[in-house]
């Protein structure tokens, strides 16, 4: 079963307790899985900048409360200069004081680079808003970027890392990763179909197209179906951009494109097109719902009896759980045949 998107690379590092100007501390540590929420972090932050961390130094060992329970950390001190205030009123030079776990627990360190800070202000001193999410990715290049709003001008920053040629592919990761939480504007939008121009590996363009297709953007969509359809994927990009038409696409108009792929041999493609058009729930989708309850594939007329009682909203009649539905497929399937039947509706 679909439940997850895509796979990113995975980045080991130390675990962020606390960030703060001037003095070390340490607080418990936030939910490792806690969703990404871009605008609600500007909104709670009371000062972004954009910062030139230059070097991160280990200043001796610490103990921090991670979840209620103590682990052993280190003192680390960065030092930034401020290349441009996004937010607040940012001091020329930042001297950061966190400390970070020895074992991973779920969060990065402040990384040595051009970073975007986000810091709430505390009496005299500056903490991390989200200690889930100290920093996010800049690039040198893109200072002063004219945007006088600070949301869109975050925004605005993360699309010119995934845009920049000069930007690693780690860095253009760490901006995916997050890409669920950053608002569907269109200059966003704009830097990712930049990105995909520029994307020097195949995973990586898969990325973004993955990214694209969850903010509508139907060529990209076509796109990965031709790619199913094909056979020049290995298995693990096929896996890859099935997770991705199952996950990302969120627009009914992708209804045509994915009639497509119900077609393919391969009955995993054939699943995630079926998943996205139960969790779509297009009416124009019907025809092809109903040819697909014909499908070899038991976890395909599942998803096929799931999207009709949505659509039709019956769901005495479609919505059982996979036992359920394993146990009493004839029955699920002869009504919905019937119905089609009585509604005159042959499948697709």
């Amino acid at each position: 079963m679909f439940s997850e998107r895509g796979p990113m690379p995975s980045f080991a590092g130390f675990g962020i307790v606390l960030i703060v100007v001037g003095t070390f501390s340490t607080a418990a540590l936030g939910y490792p899985g806690k969703h990404f929420d871009l605008q609600t972090l500007v909104a709670q932050s009371d000062l972004i900048a954009v910062v030139d961390v230059s070097k991160v130094d280990d200043v001796g060992p610490a103990t921090a409360v991670v979840k209620g329970g103590s682990l052993a950390a280190r003192r680390n001190k960065a030092e930034g200069i401020t290349k441009w205030c996004i937010k607040g009123g940012c001091p020329d030079q930042l001297t950061m004081n966190f400390a970070s776990t020895t074992t991973f627990a779920g969060y990065e360190r402040v990384p040595v680079g051009t970073q975007i800070v986000f810091l709430k202000q505390q009496g005299t001193e500056y903490e991390f808003t989200d200690v889930s999410f100290p920093s996010l990715p800049a690039v040198s290049g893109s200072t002063n970027i004219a945007e006088s709003n600070p949301l869109l001008a975050v925004i605005a920053e993360l699309g010119a890392v995934l845009s920049s040629p000069a930007a690693s592919d780690d860095q253009k990761w760490l901006v995916l990763a997050q890409a669920d939480g950053i608002p569907d504007v269109d200059s966003f939008t704009h830097s990712l179909q930049a990105a995909e121009m520029l994307a020097g590996s195949p995973d990586l363009k898969y990325g973004i197209e993955a990214e694209l297709i969850s903010r509508a953007d139907l060529s990209a969509l076509r796109s990965f179906v031709d790619l199913l359809l094909g056979n020049t994927l290995t298995d693990a990009q096929r896996e890859t951009l099935q997770l991705a038409v199952a996950n990302n696409v969120k627009t009914v108009k992708a209804a045509p494109i994915l009639s497509r792929l119900l077609q393919a041999r391969d009955a995993s493609s054939r699943r995630a097109a079926a998943l996205a058009l139960w969790r779509n729930a297009n009416p124009s989708a019907i025809p092809d719902l109903v040819g697909i309850l014909q499908d070899p594939d038991w976890e395909v007329r599942f998803y096929a009896v799931r999207a009709l009682s949505d659509i039709v909203n019956e769901p005495d009649w479609g919505g059982p759980g996979e036992r359920q539905f394993r146990e009493h497929e004839q029955e699920y399937l002869a009504h919905w045949r019937n119905w089609a039947k009585s509604q005159g509706v042959a499948g697709r």
